[in-house]
């Protein structure tokens, strides 16, 4: 929830490329080690964890996809 709110004071940042490349920097990091733990949860046949990863995932991938509109948005 806190990239969120990071998110949302991009606007307001001095710097706001610089804040939104980091974040996209965060999530992408994020969204890496999630993967390897779904491949993990899910080569141990742990479908349960696995799901869990996956909505963990679709949470960042939104946010991923969020970040690439605000940086259409600044670049306007």
């Amino acid at each position: 929830m806190e990239l969120r709110e990071n998110l949302a004071e991009v606007r307001q940042s001095p710097q706001p490329f610089d804040k939104l490349f980091e974040l996209e920097a965060q999530v992408a990091q994020a969204f890496s080690t999630l993967e390897k733990e779904f491949a993990q949860a899910y080569e141990q046949g742990d479908l349960d964890g696995a799901r869990v990863v996956l909505d963990k995932m679709q949470f960042y991938d939104k946010l991923r996809a969020d970040i690439e509109l605000l940086e259409d948005e600044l670049d306007d």
